[in-house]
């Protein structure tokens, strides 16, 4: 969450969480801001987000996040971490509606899966069906859920030319971009960061390198995930 908290110190108004999910963000935000909102399409992950809430100044709920119950231009900034857009199949009506309840000069902050990462760049198979593309793809990824059940999500990739195009339609205007998992992908996702072997202290090394230059260009478009800041005109 830290590439996330290093752009919040200024949220002091009404903020919202687009995609809360179990509500480790909305907490964050609503510790500092004014108010802080969360949405999210999972009944179970917003009775998790409701549970972290508990005495802080801000509600979440379940809704749509193409047609959301919130007035036009309800907040100062709109926050939208975990990658949400990329489990939308169809992201533009959402990025439209980010658009309408987000106040004009307002800041939206969110990360997206990526499609240029170092991984694309040295997978050849991969490298030709990015290049041939006008935009993302399909990233099968699997996990393990809170109770140990194995689950397989399909999420949509995006390119930078395809999201920037997205938010500019909209009527926001891209300021920042960090790439998040850039060197750290060179090591095995299931790396445990606190061990003591070989791998764990490469995982340590390559993160460091990671918030080095995460923000910088070019590395800050090859993330396996990455954070886009715009602010609406």
């Amino acid at each position: 969450a830290e590439d996330l908290l290093d752009r919040l110190p200024d949220w002091h108004g009404r903020v919202l969480d687009f995609g809360c999910g179990t509500g480790i963000h909305t907490r964050a935000v609503a510790e500092i801001a004014a108010w802080a909102g969360g949405i999210d399409v999972s009944h179970r992950l917003v009775r998790k987000a409701q549970a972290k809430l508990h005495g802080a100044r801000g509600s979440v709920l379940v809704g749509d996040v193409t047609h959301m119950p919130f007035a036009d231009g309800a907040f100062e900034a709109v926050l939208s971490y975990g990658e949400p857009l990329s489990h939308i199949a169809e992201p533009g009506p959402a990025v439209v509606e980010l658009a309408r309840v987000v106040r004009s000069g307002g800041r939206v902050i969110l990360s997206v899966d990526n499609e240029w990462n170092v991984r694309t760049l040295l997978n050849p198979l991969r490298f030709l069906r990015a290049a041939a593309s006008r935009g993302g793809a399909i990233r099968d990824w699997e996990f393990y859920d809170d109770d140990g059940r194995p689950v397989r999500l399909s999420l949509k990739t995006f390119t930078h030319p395809e999201l920037v195009g997205l938010l500019e339609r909209s009527g926001f205007r891209v300021e920042d971009v960090v790439g998040i998992h850039v060197f750290t992908l060179l090591v095995p996702l299931a790396t445990d960061a606190r061990g003591g072997d070989r791998r764990a202290r490469s995982f340590r090394l390559l993160h460091r390198l990671d918030r080095r230059l995460a923000g910088r260009w070019p590395f800050n478009r090859l993330g396996y995930s990455k954070i886009v800041a715009a602010r609406k005109a």
